[in-house]
């Protein structure tokens, strides 16, 4: 494309209008790149850089910044799911609407402005240009069909996130917290339905979740989620009733879990994420958790057993009631 890119039209424009233009922009930018790694010298790369960096960071921004979506397929559908589920624990339709109403939706290069093909940022989720179609002249025309459990299981937990974002009125900080994740797919998949949509980052913690949810009953891991996302009491009360009170530690344990399902995965690991940091957080769950809480509530115990095993049985973690009678020796 040479340097027909870099003219003052490009810079007014924030927002790209279509895929057209979105490929213009990736063009320019694969040029530059391409460019400076021909230069032979330091010194030549560092006057390239000068000379481009302008420009190449206003492309890099409307990459970030994409095709705004106004008319967004199956918004009406989660919504009305969400109220479903959550109506029964006193939220109000309008409740959902006024919670997600100003998300941006946005189509780009996904993986070249924010690394994958997904991301929400702030009030903003963008998908990348691949899950959706566009007409002969770039213009956006709607999801993949074959996509749609993924895209109304996936915007249903970004706005789930929305509507869990505040405690006493403050914004809360996820930064990948595991356990927000984990409850929140949690509750995506319950609001969806859509139990073939699974992430391999947050499927470990979800499965967790799941067991923690059983453990202190739907309305009390509800309360947590949507009032006290980030103090987390009931949660807290379950691991003092267990007589566990390093929750910090197991907190870690998940995130390493997370961190070495993305190790693994760049590495090109295919299945079998994260082994170590599994067992190491299973182990810890077994002994500090689960066993202590069915020793404490004989009459769940058979249940809450079950269902550990369940969930954890494929990682080689199966405990019996003989495992807790053993532990009171």
């Amino acid at each position: 494309m040479g340097d027909s890119m870099n003219n003052d039209s490009l810079f007014e424009r924030k927002v790209i209008k279509d895929k057209l233009e979105l490929d213009r922009i990736k063009s320019r930018l694969e040029e530059i790149s391409t460019t400076r790694s021909s230069l032979a010298t330091k010194d030549e790369r560092i006057m390239y850089d000068l000379k481009t960096k302008e420009e190449a960071n206003e492309l890099m921004s409307q990459v970030r910044n994409g095709i705004v979506i106004d008319d967004i397929p199956y918004k009406e559908e989660i919504f009305s799911n969400i109220y479903s589920f959550f109506g029964q624990f006193g939220v109000s339709l309008e409740d959902v609407t006024s919670m997600t109403s100003e998300i941006e939706f946005f189509v780009s290069d996904i993986n070249l402005g924010y690394g994958g093909k997904l991301v929400h940022a702030c009030d903003r989720i963008g998908v990348d240009a691949s899950y959706v179609n566009f007409d002969e002249k770039g213009t956006f025309v709607g999801f993949k069909e074959e996509l749609k459990d993924f895209f109304i299981h996936t915007f249903t937990h970004e706005f789930l996130h929305k509507m869990s974002f505040k405690e006493d009125g403050k914004d809360i900080v996820v930064l990948d917290d595991p356990i927000i994740e984990g409850f929140t797919e949690v509750f995506a998949h319950m609001v969806s339905s859509k139990r073939d949509v699974v992430s391999d980052t947050y499927e470990f913690p979800e499965k967790v979740c799941e067991l923690f949810t059983e453990m202190m009953g739907l309305d009390k891991a509800v309360d947590d989620y949507l009032h006290h996302n980030q103090s987390r009491p009931n949660l807290h009360n379950l691991f003092l009733e267990c007589g566990c009170e390093d929750f910090a530690l197991f907190s870690k344990q998940l995130s390493d879990v997370m961190n070495g399902v993305r190790r693994d995965k760049a590495n090109g690991v295919t299945s079998c994420f994260a082994l170590d940091e599994k067992d190491a957080c299973l182990a810890f769950l077994r002994d500090n958790i689960l066993i202590p809480y069915c020793s404490k509530n004989s009459e769940r115990s058979s249940g809450i057993l079950d269902k550990f095993n369940s969930l954890f049985g494929q990682y080689g973690y199966i405990c019996s009631t003989e495992d807790v009678k053993e532990s009171k020796k």
